[in-house]
């Protein structure tokens, strides 16, 4: 069995974020009374608590199954049986960028879905993760399935 983060941007940034914000909520305290400290210090932290679990979530990859977890809790799980396609596509990362994406789908995907795959609203039939790593190579070596490449410029033009 593998296992991958789903997503290290979003672990790190969630991090970073309490943090600051708790330091925001120090200096509140230190400028105003105990009072103000708890109020501002939840109003500010419970954003952060909100943002860990989604950078706790892990990918599990074996010979009969891809699962998706966070810490004990089994969020999605396919068997290889059940999958219909895999691949790699865009998601808008803002101001006009794009991040890659691999996706496990239990239907086909359109190309459509494939230029912004994180907008899906059939979410029960997909597990998304971030691209890095060695996780292509373990999904082709697990799943023997055909890997859909990055869409190309004919892909734009046929939408």
């Amino acid at each position: 069995m593998i296992k991958y983060k789903r997503s290290l941007e979003v672990l790190l940034l969630s991090w970073i974020a309490f943090f600051m914000l708790l330091g925001a909520s120090i200096f509140v305290a230190h400028k105003w009374g105990l009072i103000e400290f708890i109020i501002v210090f939840f109003i500010f932290e419970i954003p952060s608590f909100v943002a860990f679990p989604l950078g706790y979530q892990t990918i599990k990859i074996d010979d009969s199954k891809i699962s998706l977890d966070l810490w004990f809790i089994k969020l999605r799980t396919f068997s290889w049986s059940e999958v219909c396609e895999t691949g790699i596509a865009y998601t808008r990362g803002g101001y006009g960028t794009y991040k890659k994406f691999i996706y496990i789908s239990k239907r086909p995907v359109t190309n459509k879905e494939r230029f912004d795959i994180l907008r899906v609203k059939d979410h029960k039939n997909f597990i998304t993760m971030e691209n890095r790593g060695n996780i292509i190579d373990d999904i082709k070596k697990y799943s023997k399935l055909p890997f859909r490449d990055l869409p190309t410029t004919e892909d734009f033009n046929n939408m």
